[in-house]
């Protein structure tokens, strides 16, 4: 497993991680990491576990 930081083209997984977390929320999710992309903070806050390639977990700071 490896922890990195995000990266834009992990956003699909980050949207359907959060929704499996927050169900019901979407086009609110979808929202959320467009704008986090779109503003792009100095210091990381989002990182993401994967395995085997595929996104398996994400902490946002």
């Amino acid at each position: 497993m490896t922890i990195r930081e995000i990266v834009e083209s992990d956003r699909p997984d980050w949207v359907r991680l959060r929704d499996a977390l927050w169900p019901g929320s979407l086009s609110d999710h979808d929202a959320e990491t467009r704008k986090y992309f779109a503003e792009r903070p100095e210091v990381p806050t989002v990182f993401v576990a994967e395995a085997d390639g595929r996104l398996v977990g994400f902490l946002e700071l």
